[in-house]
């Protein structure tokens, strides 16, 4: 298992705090938010450029059946897991990449290699936010794109949530 090591570099003094509910993120002012359908977590996604190039594709779900990227997509390769903190608290990063997906083309039904396509990916995993009566509050974040580079751009991002904490405990009855 490889181990990747996040140096992550400094969001620009421009970002924006976004409250996501639940949890927080710095994230540049070109991402756009767009509206998530989620019945028992908060989740949606955001996307960023794409103008002349590979978008930048951020989905997050908060909530206690958030995935916890322990089953890859079938094909996953260049596989790496790493522990790392977010807000005082462990987190689990992981990365992989999928081969270029081969589509039918508009044109005459030719198969060609679909380059628009996300091939790159780097989640990460946040498995105990808060106790509640159900089960732990989870976060899970994914990033993805058709340009690998592209996935630097969320690795500040990450590296900024913050957790929005309540100083109560909700006990079960029995």
């Amino acid at each position: 298992m490889a181990v990747w090591l996040i140096v992550a570099p400094v969001l620009a003094e421009d970002c924006q705090r976004r409250d996501l509910g639940g949890f927080s993120w710095c994230a540049p002012p070109g991402w756009q938010r767009l509206s998530g359908n989620a019945i028992d977590s908060m989740a949606g996604q955001f996307v960023a450029g794409g103008h002349g190039g590979p978008a930048l594709h951020i989905d997050y779900d908060f909530g206690i059946y958030s995935d916890p990227l322990r089953q890859l997509p079938p094909g996953a390769t260049q596989v790496s897991e790493q522990t790392i903190m977010v807000d005082g608290l462990a987190a689990r990063l992981v990365r992989f990449s999928l081969p270029a997906p081969v589509t039918d083309s508009a044109t005459g039904g030719k198969r060609g290699i679909d380059a628009d396509a996300p091939r790159y990916f780097v989640g990460l995993h946040v498995p105990e936010i808060q106790a509640t009566p159900m089960g732990p509050l989870k976060l899970t974040v994914l990033a993805k794109s058709a340009d690998e580079a592209r996935l630097r751009e969320a690795e500040p991002v990450f590296a900024s949530i913050r957790f929005e904490r309540r100083s109560e405990q909700v006990t079960p009855t029995p």
